[in-house]
């Protein structure tokens, strides 16, 4: 799915992978959906605090092969501050894909077990229309403008984009993927068929 089109779980579709016009991350090849970018601008992360809460910003392009990295930090970030809000700051976010929706996912089903609901800045509209789409209204606070008079102070966490043993790789898009798909039953519907397609693969290489 583009989020150009705005097709998604809940206009009856199913939502292959992208929240763009790049690549899909269902597999690491491209397919007859895919468009190729225009440019091409890696993904960043920035950490901080603002009110004591965690501020977490993406820029760029939020892609499947930075997943395991970006996991990394965030499961690092869950583990300190997993029973606070997070803000997560996507003003400056070109596009997403599911790896990468599932992945924020992650951060809103981890607060909300502990009664707090995370926050979602953006006011790209396409980024918008897929998020929207797979139910992150229902799990975040979503806002185009800043809600606070400061802007937060940030440290760049590194994320290395070097290439993974597909296993590895599989196993971070799998459970991202699982985790998006839990957050709704439209999605569940949506990516089922993206979860199977990753689990025979999994089992295949592990047989």
């Amino acid at each position: 799915m583009t989020a150009s089109g705005g097709s998604g779980p809940r206009s009856g579709r199913g939502m292959s992978a992208t929240c763009d016009k790049g690549e899909s991350d269902t597999a690491p090849r491209r397919t007859n959906e895919s468009l190729p970018c225009s440019r091409s601008i890696e993904a960043r992360a920035f950490c901080g605090y603002l009110h004591e809460s965690l501020v977490l910003v993406l820029k760029g392009q939020v892609r499947y092969m930075t997943a395991r990295a970006l996991r990394s930090v965030l499961d690092t970030l869950l583990e300190e501050d997993g029973d606070e809000a997070v803000i997560i700051d996507l003003r400056e976010l070109e596009s997403i894909d599911s790896t990468g929706m599932g992945l924020l996912a992650r951060i809103g089903r981890t607060t909300l077990d502990y009664g707090r609901r995370s926050v979602i800045v953006c006011a790209v509209p396409d980024v918008i229309t897929c998020l929207r789409s797979a139910s992150f209204d229902t799990l975040f606070l979503m806002t185009e403008f800043w809600p606070f008079k400061k802007e937060p102070r940030l440290s760049e966490v590194p994320l290395d984009n070097k290439e993974l043993p597909p296993d590895v790789m599989g196993r971070v898009m799998l459970e991202a993927h699982r985790d998006l798909s839990a957050m709704s039953e439209e999605n569940r519907l949506a990516f089922s068929g993206v979860v199977a397609a990753l689990e025979a693969d999994l089992n295949r290489k592990n047989n």
